[in-house]
C-alpha cells in the first residue's frame, strides 16, 4: 500500500505517515501506530512482534531503524492476505459452479 493509500484508509495526513515510516518521528503516539496498523489491516500484536516486544530483546517502536522493518512486515502481511483472499474467492467460485442443480 502506498503512503497515499494509507492516508486515505486512516484519514491521517500523508506527511505524518511519511515521517513515521522514514523514522523522522522518533516517538509516534500509540494512537498513530494503531491507526496505521488498522489501515494496513494488521493487528497490534503483529506490530509488537515486528518490533521485538516480549522476546527479551525488546526494540522500542520509536527506533528509527525499526519503522522500515515494520512497514516491510506490514506489506508482506498484506500480500499474504491478498493471496489468501484470492484463494478463498477461487474456492467459493469452484464450490458454487459445481453445486448440483435441483430438479423442479
Amino acid at each position: 500500500m502506498s503512503q497515499g493509500g494509507l492516508s486515505e484508509a486512516t484519514g491521517m495526513p500523508q506527511a505524518v505517515i511519511s515521517r513515521v515510516e522514514g523514522g523522522q518521528r522518533e516517538a509516534p503516539r500509540f494512537e498513530t501506530v494503531a491507526r496505521m496498523a488498522a489501515g494496513l489491516q494488521i493487528s497490534l500484536d503483529d506490530v509488537a512482534a515486528a518490533c521485538g516486544s516480549g522476546d527479551g530483546k525488546s526494540r522500542k517502536i520509536r527506533s528509527k531503524s525499526n519503522m522500515p522493518a515494520v512497514a516491510a512486515e506490514a506489506r508482506a502481511i498484506q500480500r499474504e492476505l491478498r493471496a489468501l483472499q484470492r484463494r478463498v474467492e477461487n474456492l467459493l467460485a469452484l464450490a458454487t459452479s459445481s453445486e448440483p442443480r435441483r430438479k423442479s
